[in-house]
């Protein structure tokens, strides 16, 4: 299994949990459907609350983040923008 699925998504949601670590920003976003995803991009300009657009390039399972001593079942590596901002 290569280290990243290279499957494109975009994910648009409320952004319920924010994880700094480095130069990395961990977001766990709310789907208006109530679907929720991880993600991680290098973006600062965004908070709990924010309605932010994720357009992920490839995901990985079971990842294993060691600054943040977390393993998430899946995250989506991805550009981040407020959805004010498209």
């Amino acid at each position: 299994m290569p280290l990243v699925d290279r499957v494109h998504r975009t994910v648009v949601g409320t952004v319920v949990e924010r994880l700094d670590a480095g130069g990395y920003l961990y977001l766990h976003l709310q789907a208006a459907d109530g679907e929720r995803t991880w993600v991680v991009g290098m973006t600062r300009d965004v908070n709990v609350g924010d309605v932010v657009e994720a357009t992920a390039f490839g995901a990985r399972q079971d990842f294993w983040s060691a600054r943040l001593q977390r393993r998430f079942e899946t995250i989506w590596f991805a550009a981040l923008a407020p959805a004010s901002a498209l």
